[in-house]
């Protein structure tokens, strides 16, 4: 069963919960037996709190009450006659109904084979990894490695800055309309809403560093430019196809990415163009005892691959020069 079946089919099991409830004057009993059957059909045991303390674990079952509020709120809009409207304006109110995907993630993601982390005690460091070692061991295995000075010659580590970026964008009319419609913009904890925003900054505010972003470009005329200055990496099998899409992520000391998990297509490769980056790996909640969290930390020139669809992940900007980042999946 596909992510987008299992999402769409607790959805599902959800809704009928609240319908039913619902006809029965939304009773305790059967919205309590109604969830009794969410969690099993998902394999969420109501008892996972208090046999562990995964947070992970926790995060699974506050995605189904999340989902559960929402339903909840548009049937107690129908019985206390608040118009459906009404309901909306609410939800449009707030900052972010979810906080992060890794509520919305959790509920589609298949379960992990532990192989990918079993026994692993750091991240694997290689220096001169052949291509034949790299699809053999990390390829396609889920297991993360960090490659050092991966990125010695690439015309990025002299050229990337923020003017950089923005000049190129601003190069190509109607580039950043693009982005906004069709490619996502990560604002993390910044007040800036689109692309075009944070470029508005003035010098002032770009030499404090108090932000950090990220984006993916879908821009076929810039991706043409910013694959001038790096190249596919060298570990990468010959018959490995990047993704057209280019992950861009920018900013200052502080933290980067809260703790998420993604849902991409496949594995990528990050490339450290700029200052340093600690990353910290959880594994998923089935893994747990079997697999430990693991930190690493990417300097400039080195490349991490990881399944960020496996893998639970956050980051940590090192003090000092500017960060930057640029990745894309592979197959």
């Amino acid at each position: 069963m596909t992510s987008k079946q299992r999402a769409e089919d607790m959805k599902n099991l959800v809704r009928d919960v609240v319908t039913n409830a619902a006809t029965d004057g939304l009773s305790t009993k059967q919205m309590t037996d109604g969830l009794e059957k969410v969690f099993q059909d998902f394999q969420l045991s109501p008892s996972m709190l208090k046999e562990s303390k995964s947070f992970l674990c926790s995060v699974r079952i506050l995605s189904v009450l999340t989902i559960v509020m929402v339903f909840v709120a548009f049937v107690l809009s129908y019985f206390t006659g608040l118009a459906t409207d009404g309901v909306f304006d609410l939800v449009h109110k707030q900052d972010c109904l979810v906080p992060s995907n890794l509520l919305v993630n959790e509920i589609g993601r298949p379960v992990s084979d532990c192989s990918m982390c079993y026994g692993m005690e750091s991240v694997p460091v290689s220096r001169n990894i052949t291509k034949e070692t790299f699809l053999k061991e990390f390829a396609y295995s889920g297991k993360p490695v960090l490659i050092k000075q991966a990125t010695s010659d690439w015309l990025a580590l002299e050229a990337f800055d923020f003017y950089f970026f923005r000049e190129l964008y601003a190069k190509y009319p109607k580039s950043l309309q693009h982005i906004e419609k069709y490619c996502n913009f990560l604002r993390y904890n910044t007040e800036f809403v689109t692309l075009a925003d944070f470029f508005k900054m003035d010098d002032d505010r770009v030499s404090r560093l108090d932000w950090y972003i990220g984006w993916s470009n879908c821009d076929t005329r810039v991706m043409m430019e910013l694959r001038k200055y790096y190249q596919k990496p060298f570990f990468l099998p010959d018959d490995s196809i990047s993704s057209n899409l280019d992950w861009i992520f920018i900013g200052g000391a502080g933290p980067g990415a809260g703790l998420h998990i993604d849902l991409v297509d496949s594995a990528s490769w990050q490339a450290q163009i700029k200052g340093k980056k600690t990353w910290t790996l959880v594994p998923p909640p089935e893994c747990e005892q079997k697999c430990q969290e693991l930190n690493v930390t990417v300097e400039q020139g080195d490349i991490i691959v990881l399944d960020t669809n496996l893998w639970f992940h956050k980051t940590e900007i090192a003090k000092g020069e500017i960060s930057i980042t640029i990745g894309s999946e592979y197959d």
